[in-house]
């Protein structure tokens, strides 16, 4: 099924790049609510950096078709350290949204015949 002439992988992929953007941006400016959590999960305050930066990185080469399927590794990497800390710390309230970020980027994968 094409969507302006781009199959809905395409699109897929091109909303879960904007999801990790914004999702960058929002660490890199580091609301509250969100410094807490990382504390409290025993991460250092410039963490977030970090996150925001591999969260901007993976958007980006999702976004850009020659490395988007290194950017859904790498985001099947991320979802994959989320569960090791939500296990350690036994947050599974927080364990939903990444177990269907995982699935939408296999879902991508296979739209794209990556997989």
């Amino acid at each position: 099924m094409l969507i302006l002439n781009y199959s809905w992988a395409v699109w897929l992929a091109w909303l879960l790049a904007a999801f990790f953007v914004i999702s960058g941006v929002l660490n890199l400016i580091g609301f509250k609510p969100m410094q807490e959590q990382l504390l409290g999960w025993g991460f250092p305050s410039w963490f977030r950096f970090v996150n925001g930066i591999c969260d901007l990185l993976i958007g980006v080469l999702i976004a850009w078709y020659p490395t988007r399927v290194f950017g859904l590794i790498l985001g099947v990497l991320l979802c994959v350290v989320i569960w090791i800390v939500l296990l350690r710390h036994r947050d599974y309230g927080h364990m939903l949204p990444s177990v269907v970020l995982f699935a939408l980027l296999l879902v991508t994968a296979w739209g794209l015949r990556l997989l």
